[in-house]
């Protein structure tokens, strides 16, 4: 057994051997204490089923507040925040539970807080309780109205919430292999923040909250449930890889600023531009030249956001997205003041998106025809993060072994058979959570035990205009030399050789692999299970052709070459009695030629046949070889 799995083996006997602990109950931890003395208490005895609020009258500047309270939250699915405002607006997260950090059904919280551990003198005017299939009873709230005789500084800020991030990280950990997750959380410069820095009121889920800990592994949205049904699909697609190569441009930051939709719609434009010309030419594009002149909006900050998709994807199809040089993003970018949008040095448009269900075959089938797709997470009350869907992989019965997931993603092995057994994991990439959460390269990987987390999903239509550039410049080849050629994610180009088939390359790095089938499987070329060519009557090879399957000239008939002849690895032409092959200045190349006793064999005017090296070239008696001029190789 590997080191690999007997380390989570011992982390999960461990996990399994703690009992649920009550982890806020009499003796709460130093860090989650405040600061000064909080001798005055309001008894309270408030009961809340759902998000309320609760008045705080009268208590007048207050330096630190804590609760007392019973929390109870039966499922994973449960969620509860306290947060304090005060009379000039501003937010203060007081608390918060599920059962990731705290991993039992009734939670006691006893002169708790976080952010309230020390205030600059404020005036409380309400606690906000937010509850998603939880309830709290709220017992009672500690004060101090006594100015601190020293505040705390920066550092002293950041080492309390440094304490209390490790702690709850800790706990997410245990829970996590507790419970045979495969994700890992981690202190982050996300969870570091206040609360006010991350505008998270309406994020009242524990899996969209519980991103902001995401540091490693495969991420699980909702709670466990049904398995997925059978794929008709590969078990993995990823367009970092196909053909072996990478065609998603380099991950960008989108910083602290909620531009997300703008961020992916833009990653979208890049990585369709390099498929559609089928070249890694790999613009980077300037999301600013989106995201502040958008047209038609009284709120531009939920046009940037996750929430409202095509927007973005409007504005690039009807006006373009200009170069990141031209117009560059900044930390300070939402400040900016936009002049007339400049002249680029590239200007791009789509032609078009179209909504996908958000179904696993549905996005698996996009995914794969028509390139990498707008997606991302979401959550019942409607707070989303839009980010790049690049690919997907499907859990295994092998030791949780997923299927495509790349090698810098920590696997947590479990032996057991799980309920994860089949279900797709997907990857994308993103601008945020990708940047500051975890080392997966700006990329996060996510299964949906609950589709309806999973953000809006749009595909493009499959034309790319790029200002100064026509579609002369799509590039067709064949890299591996097959026969099957290469053009990119739209339609056969006019430019792509006459004689070539009208079906891609579905690998064009690898020689062995032909034409995609309708459900995105690349099968191997064997020319003995194709059907083979007869040619029964008198034919001309006047242009180049690619053979991949047998080719056998039937009595009475001549096949005449005059042009190249490329043969497959193992592909045969046979010469049957009374049937003719002429070579008339044309060539074959590696073929393995058979002439039947009977056949007849002619070369002439400069003709020449390569035979492969595997299958030499052999004369029976009773055929027929006339060579006037050419060669035999």
């Amino acid at each position: 057994m590997n080191t690999h799995t007997t380390y989570y083996q011992r982390c999960l006997l461990m996990a399994a051997l703690l009992v649920p602990i009550l982890l806020f109950g009499q003796v709460t931890k130093e860090c989650f204490k405040a600061r000064l003395q909080t001798p005055a208490k309001e008894v309270m005895n408030v009961h809340l089923t759902s998000s309320d609020t609760i008045p705080l009258n009268n208590l007048g500047t207050i330096y630190a507040l804590s609760i007392d309270a019973t929390i109870e939250q039966p499922r994973e699915a449960s969620f509860v925040r306290i947060v304090l405002e005060d009379t000039e607006g501003h937010n203060y997260l007081v608390a918060e539970s599920d059962r990731f950090r705290n991993d039992t059904e009734m939670v006691q919280l006893s002169e708790y807080c976080e952010e309230t551990a020390q205030l600059n003198g404020i005036n409380p005017l309400r606690l906000k309780c937010y509850l998603t299939n939880a309830s709290l009873q709220l017992a009672g709230i500690h004060t101090s109205s006594e100015q601190p005789k020293r505040a705390l500084t920066n550092n002293d800020w950041k080492q309390l919430k440094e304490e209390q991030v490790q702690d709850i990280v800790d706990r997410i950990n245990e829970y996590n292999i507790r419970h045979r997750k495969l994700w890992r959380a981690g202190v982050t410069d996300i969870n570091r923040n206040l609360f006010s820095h991350c505008s998270a009121d309406t994020i009242i889920d524990p899996y969209i909250s519980n991103l902001k800990y995401y540091n490693s592994g495969v991420y699980e949205m909702g709670e466990r449930g049904l398995r997925e049904e059978d794929s008709p699909y590969p078990p993995t697609f990823d367009w970092r890889s196909q053909h072996n190569k990478n065609w998603i441009t380099s991950v960008k930051s989108q910083d602290s600023i909620n531009w997300c939709a703008t961020f992916a719609a833009v990653a979208l434009t890049e990585a369709m531009t390099n498929l559609y010309f089928n070249d890694t030419i790999n613009l980077d594009l300037s999301e600013v030249s989106v995201a502040f002149y958008m047209k038609g909006t009284s709120n531009l900050n939920v046009i940037l956001s996750g929430a409202a998709p095509t927007v973005p994807l409007a504005y690039i199809r009807d006006h373009g997205v200009i170069d990141e040089e031209t117009l560059p993003f900044k930390s300070d970018s939402i400040a900016f003041n936009p002049p007339i949008r400049p002249e680029g040095n590239e200007l791009v448009k789509i032609s078009g998106y179209d909504l996908i269900p958000n179904i696993p075959d549905s996005i698996k089938k996009n995914i794969i025809k028509r390139g990498p797709l707008r997606s991302g997470l979401t959550n019942p009350v409607g707070s989303s993060h839009a980010m790049l869907l690049v690919g997907y992989g499907v859990v295994t019965p092998d030791s949780f072994y997923i299927v495509g997931l790349p090698r810098n993603v920590e696997r947590y092995v479990f032996e057991d058979e799980t309920d994860l057994i089949g279900k797709t994991c997907w990857f994308f990439k993103d601008s945020y959570y990708g940047i500051y959460n975890h080392g997966h390269d700006g990329y996060m990987y996510v299964i949906f035990n609950d589709y309806n987390y999973m953000n809006s999903t749009y595909a493009l239509r499959n034309s790319i205009t790029r200002e100064g550039h026509t579609d002369d410049e799509i590039v067709v080849k064949d890299a591996d030399g097959d026969g099957y050629f290469s053009w990119g994610i739209g339609p056969k180009p006019s430019h792509c050789p006459s004689w070539a088939p009208d079906e891609p390359d579905g690998d064009d790095s690898d020689y062995t692999k032909g034409p995609m089938t309708p459900y995105g499987f690349i099968p191997d070329i064997i020319p003995d299970s194709l059907p083979p060519i007869l040619i029964s009557t008198n034919q001309t090879y006047s242009s180049k052709k690619y053979l991949h399957e047998h080719c056998t000239i039937q009595s009475g008939a001549e096949l005449i070459v005059q042009d190249e002849v490329q043969c497959y690895n193992g592909v045969q032409i046979i010469v049957k009695n009374n049937a003719t092959l002429r070579i008339d200045g044309g060539v074959i190349k590696n073929v393995h030629l058979i002439v039947e006793s009977g056949g007849h064999l002619i070369i002439e005017d400069g003709g020449e046949v390569f035979c492969n090296p595997s299958f030499p070239f052999e004369i029976p008696l009773g055929a027929i070889l006339e060579i006037s001029q050419g060669y035999i190789h």
